[in-house]
C-alpha cells in the first residue's frame, strides 16, 4: 500500500509540472512524457495513443503529417485543456504549447476530470457509456464533438448549444467538450435499434425496395470536403514524393475519383486531377 501511495504521489508531482517538460522524460511511475516540439514517430517518439495537456496558454495545438514539412496533413487541432491523439510509425508530429503522455501510462494511475472549460474524455475510461446532460457556461457558445477514433478524429456527432443539451456515449468513443461540463446521467441504455418501419413484414430488410436507391448512390458523384484550417497539398501520385500540382482549400468540396490507403484522388476546379492525404478530408454522403 505504501509503495502504491508513493507511485501516485510521484505521478501527481509529474503532472503538476507538465508545462515545464521540454523533452521526453520517464518518471518512477513509468510515464513517458514528451514536451512541445517536432518528432518523427518511431524514431524519437513512440507510436500509440496519447493524452495531450495544454501548457497554460489560451490554445495549444497539434499537427500530424506524413511528411517532415507538415504539408500532407493526417490530422490537426487546437484545444484549451486536453486532447487525445493516436500516431503511427512513420508519422511526423508537431506539438505546440502542450505536452504528451502515453495514454496507457496515464490510465494506469489516473483519469481525466475536465473543468468547466471542457476537455476530452475517453468513454469507458474517463466516463461510463450512457446518456448524459451537458451543462454549458452561461453567456458562452458551448459545443461538444463525439469522435469514433483519435487517429483521424472522425466525427460521430457534434452540436453547439446554450446552457443544456443531451448526448449519448458509446464505449470506445471520445467526447470533446468546449465551455461545458458533464452533468447528470440520464440513462445507461445503449443506442436504440433502427425503426421497425425500415424492415419488411418478415423482419428483414426489403432488398428489392432498397436496390434502386443503392444503385443510384453508386452512380452519384462522390465528393470530399477538406477539413481543418489549412489547404492540403495536391500531388501527382499518392506519395509525398509526388510533384505538387496544386492545393485543395479548407472547407471546399471536391469530386473524389479514387481512394487508396491514406490518399484520395480528387479533381480540382481547374480540371486537374491529383492526390491528397485522406486524414483531413471527409467523404460527403
Amino acid at each position: 500500500m505504501k509503495r502504491a501511495i508513493a507511485v501516485l504521489c510521484a505521478a501527481a508531482l509529474l503532472m503538476a509540472f507538465f508545462p515545464a517538460v521540454k523533452a521526453e522524460k520517464q518518471a518512477s511511475t513509468g510515464m513517458r512524457v514528451y514536451g512541445a516540439g517536432s518528432y518523427a514517430v518511431g524514431e524519437n517518439f513512440q507510436a500509440g495513443e496519447y493524452i495531450l495537456f495544454n501548457a497554460g496558454v489560451r490554445e495549444a495545438r497539434y499537427l500530424v503529417s506524413i511528411d517532415e514539412d507538415g504539408l500532407d496533413v493526417i490530422t490537426e487541432g487546437g484545444f484549451i485543456t486536453n486532447a487525445m491523439l493516436t500516431v503511427e510509425d512513420g508519422d511526423y508530429l508537431k506539438l505546440t504549447d502542450c505536452t504528451a503522455v502515453l495514454a496507457e501510462d496515464y490510465y494506469s494511475i489516473a483519469r481525466i476530470e475536465p473543468d468547466q472549460n471542457g476537455g476530452t474524455l475517453k468513454v469507458g475510461y474517463d466516463i461510463e457509456p450512457g446518456s448524459y446532460e451537458l451543462i454549458g457556461q452561461p453567456g458562452e457558445a458551448c459545443f461538444y464533438r463525439l469522435y469514433d477514433d483519435t487517429r483521424f478524429h472522425l466525427v460521430a456527432a457534434e452540436e453547439e448549444f446554450r446552457l443544456v443539451c443531451k448526448v449519448h456515449l458509446e464505449r470506445g468513443q471520445y467526447l470533446e467538450l468546449v465551455s461545458c461540463a458533464v452533468g447528470s446521467r440520464i440513462s445507461d441504455q445503449s443506442t436504440p435499434a433502427p425503426p421497425s418501419q425500415l424492415l419488411g413484414d418478415s423482419g428483414r430488410g426489403d432488398q428489392a425496395a432498397l436496390a434502386p436507391e443503392a444503385e443510384a448512390a453508386q452512380e452519384a458523384v462522390r465528393k470530399v470536403r477538406i477539413g481543418g484550417s489549412r489547404a492540403l497539398t495536391v500531388r501527382s501520385i499518392p506519395s509525398t514524393k509526388g510533384e505538387k500540382i496544386g492545393t485543395a482549400e479548407a472547407g471546399v468540396e471536391y469530386e473524389m475519383l479514387e481512394a487508396e490507403e491514406k490518399w484520395y484522388k480528387i479533381r480540382l476546379d481547374s480540371g486537374e486531377e491529383g492526390w491528397i492525404t485522406s486524414g483531413m478530408a471527409e467523404i460527403m454522403e
